[in-house]
């Protein structure tokens, strides 16, 4: 965000992970440089609820009794609760009852406040639903809008008879796609498709107003998922060793200025951190830098193949302060194309499910 703004762009970044360092994203680290910033999952959830009754009666009736109140609403209640124990007992014993964002449980605030599954699908899928109405498409100025969405990460089973999200949908997983993993792993796939096909709403209404070819649209994942898919229980024999490979096959998707035609896809060898390459590369080359350290932001280290730490230790918690934790059996190598066995070596990667 700090290259586009010093290139004279409008900049906004929504729900920022790990902001300051912090489970609960700490934005005051962007609006600082004077990038807008602020915290949006969960945020539409009760009105979404509100404009979905019908639906929702029909499919899952129990996710209306308890939306009363908005998620937020019920954290902030709970934490009254909180804080006026907190501000009765010695202040010695204080870091056992609050420490860093936590509040005693720390199991609990791991587990986003014990929502159900269905309740954080929500929570990420209102806000992509409204993305159409939350942009504006007539700004004089040029504009990097960025926004992290977790509803990849409910793998929620999102289509009848389960339950439906948005409109009432005729989508066959076994007809209309060619499914390419176990049925038991079909949520999976379904909430995939299911967030693109929401993001499709909202690139639908950038085109009706015009700016959908004058815009670089990127979709990243931070990781792909252990699951079974033919493109490498094909190269990987033992089914635990192709889960584990799966995880490291995040989705890239680019969409650049005024590109045309049909999607196409790319054996490439890519990473996710070839994305802020990607994103400034419209720009003049000395704006491509990283402001704070001078340096040209490229993606020249990966020529000979990446380095990967294969931990599973997702929370900050159970990292150092200055630096990671992990062990020399969690390091990996990979180079060129990855569905090629081969070009593995090192640490066979531990499967997510262990």
């Amino acid at each position: 965000p700090t290259i586009f703004k010093n290139a004279g762009y409008y900049c906004s970044f929504a729900d920022p992970v790990y902001a300051g360092y912090s489970w609960t994203p700490d934005v005051s680290v962007l609006t600082k440089q004077g990038i807008e910033s602020k915290l949006l999952t969960g945020r539409y959830s009760k009105k979404w609820i509100d404009e979905n009754k019908t639906m929702l009666a029909q499919n899952n009736p129990e996710i209306l009794d308890n939306a009363s109140a908005t998620w937020t609403e019920k954290k902030i209640k709970s934490n009254f609760l909180h804080f006026s124990l907190f501000r009765q007992i010695p202040a010695v014993c204080r870091p056992v009852f609050y420490y860093d964002g936590y509040w005693m449980d720390i199991e609990q605030y791991k587990s986003k406040d014990n929502k159900t599954a269905l309740e954080t699908c929500i929570d990420a899928y209102s806000t992509l639903s409204y993305l159409p109405d939350l942009c504006t498409y007539d700004s004089e100025e040029s504009g990097l809008v960025m926004f992290t969405n977790d509803l990849t990460h409910n793998a929620y089973k999102v289509y009848p008879p389960n339950f439906k999200l948005g409109e009432s949908r005729n989508t066959s997983i076994e007809t209309d796609y060619d499914f390419p993993y176990r049925s038991s792993e079909e949520a999976i796939f379904s909430i995939n498709v299911c967030t693109l096909e929401v993001l499709c709403n909202w690139w639908e209404k950038m085109k009706a107003e015009g700016v959908y070819d004058n815009t670089k649209i990127i979709i990243v994942a931070d990781h792909g998922f252990d699951i079974e898919t033919k493109s490498f229980t094909s190269i990987f024999p033992e089914l635990d060793d192709a889960r584990a490979y799966a995880f490291y096959n995040p989705l890239l998707l680019v969409k650049d200025f005024n590109a045309t035609g049909e999607v196409k896809t790319s054996y490439e060898f890519m990473t996710n951190a070839d994305v802020p390459t990607i994103a400034v590369s419209h720009l003049p080359e000395d704006l491509q830098k990283n402001p704070f350290t001078g340096k040209v932001l490229n993606s020249e280290q990966k020529k000979d193949g990446i380095t990967i730490i294969g931990s599973h230790k997702h929370s900050i918690s159970e990292h150092g302060k200055y630096k990671f934790n992990y062990t020399e059996d969690e390091i990996f190598h990979v180079k060129n194309n990855i569905f090629v066995k081969e070009n593995w070596s090192g640490s066979k990667p531990i499967p997510e499910h262990y």
